[in-house]
């Protein structure tokens, strides 16, 4: 009787950590969570400094501005589009805004012009996916290659200082002793996430992605959904040209270059889809924890930073194979 009751516990015990196991691999950012706590152990054992606040800051202030452009990255993959324009689009954001306050002394225009060069760039892709009916990757890699031309054109094909002062000391400014650009980003990631999974008109890219012929059926206005998603990464993509130019003090017509590869990445790593229809921003936001994780690890390690691309593209086939069992099991 007893060797009974042990037995049984025995699978008691085995099926809750069954049951924990597939709900953490069902759950994408309950996986990245972890791998991102297992590796922060690590680098803290292996340099001490990691953990340090300088290196924190540092990781901060560097990377936090990526996640604007990613949020407007992961809203194109929930309806099934992409955008191949981001890099460029925002050295040509950088370009216009340097290039103005440099001729005219205005940073007020420099700034409106900025943001409307990556407007116009996200609202000319949207149109050409949504009006004239283009696969979003021949559409937006057209894009690509006009934006990095003009950037060129316009700056002669050298770097453009930017030389306001004002914009330079608020975008490297901090606040309750965190880098403002980092406050801002979490602020703004609260309040997408919320309206991601609360609104319903948020929750109309869902549809659009899973169904759009479906979504249609329904009532949903899907290109016209899908162009303000690609005006709206367009916005993403003024303001992180905007931020870093400012915080680098300079506008290079080559800066970014396959930026947007690396933030499909970080979204797909994050619980994205290529397909449409899922994702979050808490996933994409632990996406880009732990690409930048990564690469800190490697420069801690002593890797060469040639390993890096190996290195990501490793983990996002894995991701993507993770992506087709979870599928496989829910089915």
């Amino acid at each position: 009787m007893g060797a009974n009751l042990v037995v049984e516990r025995k699978r008691d015990w085995l099926s809750m950590l069954n049951n924990l196991f597939r709900k953490i691999f069902q759950r994408r950012e309950s996986f990245i969570f972890i791998l991102i706590i297992a590796m922060m152990i690590f680098l803290s054992y292996k340099s001490p400094a990691f953990l340090s606040y300088k290196n924190f800051m540092a990781l901060v202030s560097n990377e936090a501005i990526k996640g604007f452009v990613l949020t407007g990255v992961l809203l194109l993959l929930i309806t099934r589009d992409f955008d191949l324009s981001i890099g460029s689009g925002m050295a040509l954001v950088g370009v216009v805004m340097a290039q103005i306050i440099h001729q005219t002394g205005n940073l007020g225009l420099g700034l409106l012009c900025g943001l409307l060069a990556g407007l116009v760039v996200g609202f000319i892709n949207g149109v050409l996916v949504t009006k004239l009916k283009l696969a979003s990757f021949i559409a937006t890699l057209g894009s690509m290659y006009m934006a990095r031309s003009l950037c060129n054109i316009i700056s002669v094909g050298k770097g453009v200082p930017v030389e306001n002062q004002a914009i330079i000391t608020f975008l490297n400014s901090y606040f309750l002793g965190f880098p403002v650009a980092f406050l801002v980003m979490l602020f703004f990631g609260i309040i997408m996430s919320v309206l991601l999974g609360r609104s319903k008109h948020f929750r109309r890219l869902y549809y659009t992605g899973v169904n759009e012929k479906g979504a249609m059926m329904v009532g949903i206005s899907t290109s016209k959904l899908r162009l303000l998603m690609f005006s709206f990464s367009g916005l993403m993509m003024a303001v992180a040209g905007i931020a870093y130019t400012g915080m680098l003090r300079s506008a290079v017509p080559t800066a970014f270059t396959g930026l947007e590869m690396k933030l499909i990445a970080m979204a797909v790593i994050g619980g994205s889809s290529l397909k449409g229809g899922q994702g979050s921003v808490l996933g994409a936001l632990l996406g880009l924890i732990l690409v930048t994780l990564i690469g800190n690890a490697m420069t801690i390690i002593g890797i060469s930073p040639q390993w890096e691309g190996a290195i990501l593209g490793t983990i996002l086939i894995a991701a993507a194979i993770l992506d087709i069992f979870v599928q496989k099991k829910v089915e």
